[in-house]
């Protein structure tokens, strides 16, 4: 997630939910409302949500933009590496153990990014574990202030993203030590270590790159190599090449690195349970399936510890579709979709607007700083899939907090609603802006 664009989830995860809710139902104004995508589902779930040819359009896309690291012939990232160093050093951060980081030992991070040397290679490479994306050549956290309600844990600002496994990218820059490599990906670009990718060949990166795809459609699958030694841990989101199948599995590519750093193109076994073709039949009962191996899931900053934030379970989402969505909300809200602008209406009428115009599973809800999925409704009530971290609350004097959700669920669109103390200035349905539906702008 770009520095810029930082405070897409983290302002409203700020805004919202729980604390002290059970996992199976959310509390909400006049009702409870059961964490179950599937019973949201229509009669008529199997009916494709858009023709087969405009989804295999967007698929086409999705590959194109993903593979699009390895066709560069120059840098992307034109920030350059001050960037980095300006981010890192525009405020006073804080470590895991609470105290600020000397200012020496955020010299001494940029003296590791070798600014001089920049750029320093420009070479096609692959990840082979799941990894972060980070700001700086180091996995050390970067909090603001523990004392402000939506700050410290889990804000590391030192975090751009994670990346699965398998995912291209073009190495552009060595740091000092070497123990770090400045990546471009499709979209963004940050420090990974050395170990987390390997070299990729010309004739590596065409085999790997021209073959039909599967998507994970069930969250931490474990993947092993022949022989049986662990790889990493699956993830809705990532695709794989498929070599063949049978009739319960998938034989597909994986990457290991060998001790020299070059890709070693093997094979491993996904179930068909867990995996399907991509693009998966764009439908509102594949869609809810997906959903449901990520509701539930722990909110993760930045997709830290392998969790995710508002935007990134969305755009994971959509992956086994064949469905491009940028990393960032806001961005998102706004990306290849039939956008309306709810911004001047007022709350009621936004939400008869979402209920009339909507469609359920394919319909995202965006607020400056959030992003959400319309799934349906009940008792008249529009609702709203996302991960989310909490509410903002002002107690008797004033006084900001949380009330903690920190998960992905099912709400209204008002869930402040449900905690007495919630600041009213906080109401998603009050601060949504848009709404688009996931569709090419000419359809």
């Amino acid at each position: 997630m770009s520095y810029q664009n930082k405070w897409a989830c983290f302002l409203s995860g700020m805004v919202f939910l729980i604390g002290g809710i059970s996992a199976s139902v959310i509390a909400a104004p006049s009702t409870d409302i059961p964490q179950d995508l599937m019973r949201l589902v229509s009669q008529n779930s199997g009916v494709l949500l858009v023709p087969e040819s405009i989804q295999k359009w967007r698929d086409s896309d999705f590959n194109t933009r993903f593979f699009s690291p390895w066709h560069r012939k120059k840098l992307a990232f034109k920030e350059g590496l001050g960037y980095f160093v300006g981010t890192i050093t525009a405020a006073t951060y804080y470590g895991e153990n609470k105290l600020p980081i000397p200012r020496t030992t955020i010299a001494g991070f940029v003296t590791n990014m070798d600014v001089a040397h920049y750029p320093s290679l420009f070479r096609k490479a692959i990840t082979v574990a799941n990894t972060n994306l980070r700001l700086a050549p180091t996995g050390r956290p970067f909090y603001l202030s523990f004392d402000l309600p939506g700050e410290g844990y889990p804000f590391d600002y030192g975090q751009e993203t994670g990346l699965s496994a398998n995912t291209p990218v073009v190495a552009t820059h060595f740091s000092n030590d070497r123990a770090w490599v400045l990546v471009e990906t499709a979209e963004l670009a940050g420090w990974v270590p050395v170990q987390d990718i390997a070299w990729v060949t010309d004739a590596q990166a065409k085999l790997y790159e021209n073959q039909p795809y599967v998507g994970m459609i069930h969250d931490q699958v474990p993947v092993y190599d022949p022989s049986g030694q662990f790889l990493w841990t699956a993830r809705v989101g990532m695709m794989m090449p498929v070599v063949r199948e049978t009739p319960h599995f998938y034989i597909v590519r994986v990457v290991k690195r060998s001790s020299g750093g070059m890709a070693i193109i093997d094979r491993a076994v996904v179930s068909k349970s867990d995996a399907g073709r991509k693009p998966i039949a764009l439908t509102a009962e594949n869609l809810a399936r997906v959903g449901m191996s990520l509701i539930g899931q722990p909110y993760g900053w930045g997709d830290l510890y392998g969790d995710r934030d508002c935007a990134s379970m969305i755009q994971d989402m959509f992956v086994p579709f064949g469905i491009w969505l940028p990393r960032n909300g806001n961005d998102q809200g706004r990306y290849g979709g039939y956008f309306v602008n709810l911004k001047s209406l007022a709350p009621a009428d936004k939400e008869k607007m979402i209920l009339s115009n909507g469609v359920p599973f394919l319909t995202l809800l965006w607020l400056k700083g959030h992003i959400m999925v319309y799934v349906g409704s009940q008792e008249g009530r529009a609702l709203a899939f996302h991960n989310i971290w909490g509410i903002r609350t002002r107690s008797a004097d004033g006084k900001e907090g949380r009330h903690l959700i920190g998960k992905a669920v099912i709400t209204t669109l008002t869930p402040g609603q449900s905690v007495p103390s919630a600041d009213p200035n906080g109401d998603l349905l009050k601060r949504l802006e848009g709404m688009a539906i996931v569709m090419p702008r000419f359809y």
